[in-house]
């Protein structure tokens, strides 16, 4: 997988796993459940996990969870008129939704701190990115 690196530093006892409106925490010796939720929204989820946080965003939520015990931090609404499959990026303590041609910025403790609308630009899939941190959200099963 390119450009994957193990990093000592991290804790990496559970990998985390979401689909079907809910998110679990595996043992990865033994697949074996360590942790359940059910998450609020519909559709494709987008999961991004970094200072001992897991974020889990479906098309109208945002979902944030400690790691690696699954604790619930809280969820949120997206703000915005339009709903579709998220991207997510997390750069320098700050989280950036895109969906539907619309694009907002969270603090790591899901605080909406703007919302650009592209007013008369379009809907679309979104990509987001800084140099070495980027995400497209693709077609579904791609």
């Amino acid at each position: 997988m390119s450009g994957y690196r193990e990093d000592g530093s991290e804790d990496r006892s559970v990998l985390v796993v979401a689909f079907n409106r809910r998110i679990f925490g595996l043992a990865p010796a033994d697949g074996s459940l360590v942790w359940e939720h059910a998450l609020e929204g519909l559709g494709e989820i987008e999961v991004l996990m970094a200072e001992g946080r897991v974020f889990a965003i479906t098309y109208s939520h945002l979902h944030a969870f400690h790691y690696p015990s699954g604790t619930p931090i809280g969820v949120v609404a997206l703000p915005g008129r339009y709903k579709g499959r998220p991207s997510a990026v997390l750069e320098r303590g700050r989280l950036y939704v895109g969906a539907s041609g619309e694009v907002a910025c969270f603090d790591l403790d899901g605080r909406a701190l703007w919302v650009q609308s592209f007013s008369g630009k379009g809907l679309a899939r979104v990509t987001l990115g800084f140099p070495g941190n980027v995400r497209q959200s693709d077609e579904a099963g791609s």
